[in-house]
């Protein structure tokens, strides 16, 4: 990185530092659940196709409605005495983004990246709707079953990037991966190996008791696949395939006690 771009990288940093300094020193970002959380979801055209704009003009403030209920429907199942943990609504198309972080980017490249995000969210309009978190929806026209990996979302702050298909046959899809990074934002971590991509146990795993364990008839929402075997896992095609689990509910404060994680 030139001295150009590391002088910029500071002058941000120095901007934000007390917003980086409570991402980083704050340890346990759980709500307390005392209050429904709005959930404001930015459509936003990743690839600039006329696809994408049809498609993005055909949304109406119904369509996150499914998520909603099914979140709802979770939270009854671990006794959370919140009726509806999640209000999401639709915000207004976004005309630019911050960008996905990058991959194997250098230490300077990936805080530019970590401040510039920050930035960007602090000055976002929200346009009345003051949500208590925000993800952004960036739609393209393709028909990628491994979009979940172009994703991510924090708690601090609340934020939260999919990449999404705007295509109707992958709607169940666009749900999971919705709800991954929405969950993201309320402290939920990945349950997965990040070096297979399979469910880890038991975290990951609805039903670690099961007999047999295997196939489990569903996945944990933060692992995304069911598994199938030791060494095999499905994707979950919608929600209707997924479950929020002991170690999800625990880690977003819906179930006291111990963590199932060694």
């Amino acid at each position: 990185m030139t001295r150009a771009k590391q002088l910029r990288v500071l002058i941000l940093l120095l901007l934000l530092f007390p917003l980086v300094i409570v991402a980083f020193w704050e340890q346990d970002h759980r709500p307390d659940w005392s209050d429904t959380l709005v959930v404001a979801v930015y459509p936003y055209n990743a690839d600039g196709s006329a696809e994408v704009r049809r498609w993005l003009d055909s949304l109406d403030g119904e369509y996150f409605d499914p998520v909603e209920d099914w979140l709802a429907a979770q939270a009854t199942r671990h006794g959370l005495p919140l009726d509806r943990p999640f209000d999401i609504r639709m915000g207004r198309p976004l005309r630019s983004t911050p960008p996905l972080p990058p991959g194997n980017g250098s230490y300077w490249r990936k805080l530019e990246w970590a401040v510039s995000l920050r930035w960007w969210h602090w000055r976002l309009d929200t346009r009345g709707l003051n949500p208590d978190i925000v993800i952004i929806a960036r739609y393209s026209a393709q028909d990628d079953p491994n979009l979940d990996a172009q994703s991510i979302g924090m708690s601090s702050p609340r934020l939260g990037l999919a990449s999404l298909s705007a295509s109707e046959k992958l709607r169940g899809l666009n749900q999971v991966i919705l709800v991954h990074e929405l969950l993201h934002t309320v402290n939920a971590r990945d349950l997965y190996d990040p070096a297979t991509g399979l469910p880890k146990f038991p975290e990951g795993y609805v039903q670690p008791d099961r007999t047999p364990r295997y196939p489990q008839p569903t996945a944990e929402i933060m692992a995304g696949q069911i598994p199938i075997t030791p060494d095999s896992a499905q994707q979950a095609p919608s929600l209707a395939r997924c479950q929020i689990g002991r170690q999800t509910a625990h880690d977003i404060g819906w179930l006291p006690g111990k963590s199932l994680s060694p």
